[in-house]
């Protein structure tokens, strides 16, 4: 039976030739960035290059994923950059895609073993990228040269990169170990993230707004950083730009260690991942953020109708993340019982101007002027109009109903089929495909309430995750098409049924 070749861990095996193309681009791009003022930039590219040219094992493949999970989980987008003058801000993790982008379009181009993967979830990409490539297009005579034009590519661009990225992960990861390796990686350093978020609420003290004081090469973006020390620990932002994000990127790992403490068999099992569980539940309700208190229903509701028979363990695993965080952070549940009370969320949201439903009026009359194919994406900028609170409105004015009925079913299409693919797998395996699943339920939902397309992390989060659970949903199908079949032997007689 035909198998699938395995990908090789390393890039180098691409051979030596296309890796010196890599380092003498390299070079001239070095020589035109010393040329335009920035030296010190030239020399880090050519330093990097020759690294990865050279040095086996950081151009392995297992190793440059985790360098983007690292930098996607540790460096705060928005925040800050490296120092070079370029069209855009060259943030860390954008340079790590592009590598990783560069060496996986090259070893498709030459090398036989790293191919294009299928997927079950191809028809939902697609329909998401052509609903906004065909905005992008209806709108080409519309916009405004020197502005809305530039954003709209920008806008496209940024969008067509977590469909790059979602093929690239699932096309390198062929091999359950390595996809499991990442994402355990994801959710202990998302422990690491919750702990450092309870150390921030108690001391005031952001680690992640100083990475420039341990890092020079990063250069921070100073009313970024003011902005968010101003809000003095009561809501932890962690390593994200605001609190909302932080609490939403540790909503998407969540489902992942509940799942495996509800499968897990031996004691040390349990205790270790369900001490996770809890502590990334207790870093997400730090946030003071209702959509973190969103993701987390919907994991646990999503969780019960799964696991029907171990409801109760759910339900008592959320009463002792309440307990811990109303003992060791007062006045955290009270917050939260606070933001979430009927007559507040009326006198917050609707009966002010600043409210979260005060901009509906003006985006539906925006909407209105192109209901199928919107204004283009990207096009609604904070700086032109205002901050939209639902990125769903922003997929609908951009992309228009086209646009948003494309989105929605990537979402929620995705969670449907990864759960139902992890009931099927089973085991360990299956447990990672159906957290998944819940993370892309939690994803969906969490659209509704804030505008997650403007914080990289969280949705660059969400497509990484998706790429791991359908990775490993093909790999466990693979790996059950070719396991050999035991026949029994025709040369020996059958085995004759003992007298009654």
């Amino acid at each position: 039976m035909r198998t699938e070749a395995a990908v090789p861990e390393s890039v180098l095996a691409v051979g030596r030739t296309p890796r010196l193309y890599v380092w003498y681009a390299a070079l001239v791009g070095s020589v035109a960035l010393g040329f335009y003022g920035r030296p010190l930039v030239a020399i880090a590219v050519l330093g990097v290059a020759t690294v990865f040219s050279f040095t086996r094992w950081l151009v392995r493949w297992p190793t440059m994923l985790t360098m983007l999970i690292l930098c996607v989980l540790l460096i705060p987008a928005s925040i800050y950059k490296l120092p070079a003058s370029l069209p855009v801000d060259v943030e860390i993790y954008r340079l790590v895609v592009f590598v990783l982008f560069a060496l996986w379009a090259l070893a498709l181009l030459t090398d036989p073993a790293v191919r294009l993967r299928r997927t079950f979830l191809d028809r939902l990409f697609a329909v998401a990228a052509v609903a906004f490539v065909v905005s992008f297009v209806a709108n080409l005579g519309d916009f405004e040269p020197t502005l809305e034009y530039s954003q709209s590519a920008k806008g496209l661009f940024y969008v067509l990169t977590f469909v790059v990225l979602y093929y690239c992960v699932v096309s390198i990861v062929r091999d359950n170990r390595l996809s499991t390796r990442l994402v355990h990686t994801i959710v202990y350093l998302t422990a690491v993230l919750a702990v450092l978020g309870m150390f921030e609420r108690l001391t005031g003290y952001n680690f992640f707004r100083h990475l420039h004081e341990f890092i020079p090469v990063l250069e921070p973006s100073v009313s970024e950083v003011v902005a968010v020390e101003m809000r003095g620990g009561l809501r932890v932002a962690g390593s994200a730009a605001h609190p909302i994000a932080f609490g939403t990127m540790l909503a998407l790992v969540l489902p992942l260690p509940v799942e495996f403490f509800l499968e897990a068999k031996g004691s040390a099992e349990r205790v270790r991942w369900g001490t996770v569980s809890i502590l990334i539940m207790v870093g997400m309700l730090l946030t003071v953020s209702r959509t973190a208190f969103l993701g987390l229903i919907a994991t646990l509701v999503a969780l019960a109708f799964t696991r029907p028979k171990q409801r109760w363990v759910l339900a008592i695993g959320a009463i002792v993340a309440a307990v811990a965080i109303h003992m060791f952070f007062p006045g955290v549940v009270g917050r939260f019982i606070d933001n979430l009370t009927p007559s507040n969320v009326v006198s917050r949201e609707l009966a002010t101007r600043a409210g979260r439903l005060a901009d509906y009026p003006f985006i539906v009359a925006e909407w209105s002027r192109k209901p199928l194919v919107g204004r283009g994406v990207g096009t609604f900028t904070h700086e032109r109009f205002f901050y939209v609170d639902n990125q769903y409105l922003k997929y609908l004015v951009e992309g228009g109903l086209f646009g948003l009925g494309a989105m929605l079913l990537l979402f929620f299409g995705t969670a449907a089929a990864l759960l139902r693919r992890g009931a099927r797998i089973g085991g360990h395996a299956g447990g990672i495909v159906a957290a998944t699943g819940i993370s892309a339920l939690v994803f969906g939902l969490a659209n509704l309430t804030f505008d997650a397309q403007g914080f990289p992390q969280v949705p660059y989060l969400f497509y990484i995750l998706v790429a791991l659970g359908v990775a490993t949903a093909l790999n466990s199908a693979e790996s059950a098409r070719t396991a050999p079949v035991a026949v029994a032997d025709p040369g020996l007689p059958e085995p004759e049924e003992p007298a009654q």
